[in-house]
């Protein structure tokens, strides 16, 4: 790990967040494959969203996951071309799709809530080994710039004019 933070390119969180999210999500993938789980790991979030609240629309499931809209209907097309999601027109406005899980994959779904259980036992691990609850700390990352945005508190430390950001 000592080599990734040779460069001031490897400074920048984003990126350091970009690749632990890569990583955790290769992982994630391995375990999968382990495990005989027929389903992308990246998929979780719009299962777990499609089984917590049932049909959704692109947009629904964009605003439950917080991933864009493109993303979201990216991976739903993938997951309706594996038979994993089923979509139909939406009885309320016919210009749009809802999505469901398709419950002839309830055991591969099953093994995917399972398998997501087991995982919050191994991060508590991790964040124990690291001294850092991560999960925490990242939920308090992105509470407090919703609260104070960046370039408000750079434009405080920095005395500049902060920019608008609508």
């Amino acid at each position: 790990m000592e080599a990734l933070l040779e460069h001031p390119l490897d400074r920048l969180f984003g990126l350091k967040a970009k690749r632990f999210a890569d990583l955790i999500g290769e992982q994630g993938r391995l375990a999968y494959a382990a495990l005989d789980i027929d389903i992308d790991a990246k998929w979780n979030s719009l299962v777990m969203a499609l089984n917590e609240d049932g049909a959704k629309s692109s947009t629904e499931l964009s605003s439950r996951t917080g991933l864009s809209r493109q993303l979201v209907e990216s991976r739903i097309r993938r997951m309706e071309s594996a038979g994993h999601v089923v979509s139909e027109v939406d009885p309320q406005d016919a210009r749009r799709r809802i999505y469901r899980l398709n419950l002839e994959h309830k055991q591969t779904f099953d093994a995917v809530f399972e398998a997501m259980e087991n995982f919050e036992a191994v991060y508590e691990a991790l964040w124990k080994e690291i001294g850092v609850d991560l999960s925490e700390a990242i939920t308090k990352a992105e509470t407090a710039p919703r609260q104070q945005p960046l370039n408000s508190r750079y434009a405080a430390m920095y005395s500049l004019q902060a920019v608008s950001s609508e």
